[in-house]
């Protein structure tokens, strides 16, 4: 099996010997991904990929073009470091977690007309009394003219001509005279 550059595509591809199974194998297990019907090419981006693939070579051997091993040196540092910039963080956010636990754990509340007595909570049983406050209702006074349907007051927002609450001027069918209705 040959392993090769496209730069067109940048990625890197398989090219299959005459041990067509064992390179095909060989490419699934270390998990290339291919384009499907018609050309079947298998090929990855992945540096961790490749890397698998060299550990479990295929039985018909593997080579890589001078092209692709230029462009994977590369490829290849730059993933270490990111690996080892990854462990730096995962200890970091291990210790920050640590920490934010540490100060979560805070000493239990005193509740000062209680003296003596240790709560884990402040419920509402330990709150001072103090009567609700409400809004008053405020109605407004309809000083229309009556409907001439059902002769309720009408607000200055429905219709005027004729005089119709909403309830009538939706459902024309109560009002008694349909042919005032517009």
């Amino acid at each position: 099996m040959i392993i090769r550059y496209n730069s067109g595509w940048n990625r890197f591809e398989a090219q299959f010997s005459t041990d067509f199974h064992g390179d095909l194998a060989a490419v699934k297990a270390a998990g290339f991904k291919t384009d499907g019907p018609p050309a079947w090419v298998w090929y990855t981006v992945k540096v961790p990929v490749l890397q698998k693939l060299r550990e479990n070579k295929p039985p018909s051997g593997l080579e890589i073009t001078e092209e692709a091993y230029a462009v994977y040196v590369p490829m290849a540092k730059r993933y270490e470091k990111n690996l080892a910039v990854k462990k730096e963080a995962a200890v970091l956010v291990k210790k920050a977690k640590k920490e934010q636990k540490l100060d979560e754990e805070q000493p239990p509340v005193i509740i000062p007309h209680k003296p003596g007595e240790l709560f884990d909570y402040i419920g509402a049983a330990d709150l001072p009394h103090k009567e609700p406050v409400s809004k008053p209702l405020i109605i407004h006074k309809l000083d229309g003219p009556p409907c001439t349907s059902c002769g309720d007051p009408i607000a200055y927002y429905e219709q005027q001509t004729p005089p119709l609450c909403l309830w009538c001027e939706m459902h024309p069918k109560n009002v008694l005279d349909t042919s005032a209705v517009l």
